[in-house]
């Protein structure tokens, strides 16, 4: 815009302008003509790398419950419909377990709210430790957890099911 006021201004007073070139002027600018899309292409590539972390993180984010460092429903629910796929295709045994806190209520309105963190800390912590490497563990809602148990043919797992 400013280009254009500039061009209008110059072209009203009819002002008369030449364009020099020298070699030398020529020659100065080479290197510039020649590096430019060197390093636009190097800060391209950086500016790159930087967004697809910066997304990575973000879809991280939007699939994490903060407080517990579990997957949120979101992202067991996309395991769960993956988990029901497997089972149906290639008839192997996926189990689901449900875990409801029982009076988290009353810790919460006893106890007070960090409490309360606490103990879904632990829970979940357990969760995690117990959860085999195919297994999802995640919460699902405010006290209530769950765990979707992948490619188990495990007698104690079918039995605490």
């Amino acid at each position: 815009c400013m280009m254009i006021s500039f061009l209008t201004v110059w072209l009203a007073n009819d002002f008369r302008y030449t364009i020099e070139f020298s070699t030398r002027t020529v020659l100065l600018s080479l290197p510039l003509a020649t590096c430019y899309p060197i390093v636009l292409s190097v800060v391209s590539r950086h500016l790159s790398i930087k967004l697809r972390k910066r997304r990575e993180l973000l879809e991280k984010q939007a699939l994490m419950d903060p407080g517990l460092d579990l997957p949120n429903r979101r992202f067991f629910e996309q395991k769960m419909e993956s988990a029901f796929r497997a089972t149906r295709k290639k008839r192997i045994h996926s189990y689901l377990m449900l875990i409801d806190v029982d009076n988290f209520k009353k810790i919460n309105d006893t106890y007070g709210h960090e409490v309360g963190d606490a103990v879904l800390s632990r829970i979940s912590t357990i969760l995690r430790e117990c959860a085999g490497v195919k297994d999802v563990p995640a919460r699902i809602g405010g006290d209530e957890l769950a765990i979707i148990v992948n490619n188990s043919n495990n007698k104690l797992v079918i039995a605490m099911v």
